[in-house]
């Protein structure tokens, strides 16, 4: 599955995910990357995670060691997302997606793939399929639509089960 993404010096370019990461958090239990730039010659370590917050949803928190005073900078908190993924991508990149309060059934589709499955929590897969029930049963012409274009028809949260000895998800 590909992503693209925006950087300044390289602009838009599309790259594989190679991971996607799951049970980061907070900042006890962060994804750590180390030799992040800081600066214009200096190194230091970054951390990522998923901050979730009942009623709001889920949002993508990074935070620098400042390598000077060795203490952690204030944390850089995206947006609420419905659901938010950590995903690593083939040039080591590390970026997020996430899928929002008003995704459409294109949208939700990209994210229905056995990479973000496994990285769900039992919960995020039902309310994953809950919002897509509830799009569906809002909206009928317009999953009308998606599946003349060729969508998929088989969602069904039966369709999986959960493993229970590491939460990872399997096909029946």
């Amino acid at each position: 599955m590909k992503l693209k993404v925006y950087t300044q010096t390289n602009g838009e370019q599309e790259y594989e995910i190679k991971s996607v990461h799951s049970g980061h958090v907070n900042e006890d239990t962060a994804l750590t990357v180390k030799n992040y730039p800081y600066s214009f010659n200096l190194r230091t370590e970054i951390r990522y995670w998923i901050e979730s917050v009942k009623n709001k949803g889920q949002r993508f928190c990074s935070q620098t060691l400042n390598p000077k005073t060795n203490l952690w900078n204030k944390p850089k908190k995206s947006t609420y997302q419905f659901l938010s993924f950590i995903v690593e991508l083939e040039n080591t990149y590390i970026e997020h997606v996430g899928i929002s309060h008003y995704a459409n059934f294109e949208q939700m589709e990209k994210i229905d793939n056995l990479m973000f499955l496994n990285a769900m929590q039992p919960n995020e897969l039902k309310a994953f399929y809950t919002l897509f029930l509830y799009s569906k049963n809002k909206n009928p012409e317009s999953y009308q639509i998606y599946l003349n274009k060729g969508g998929k028809k088989n969602w069904n949260i039966e369709t999986f089960q959960v493993k229970s000895e590491n939460n990872s998800l399997l096909e029946k």
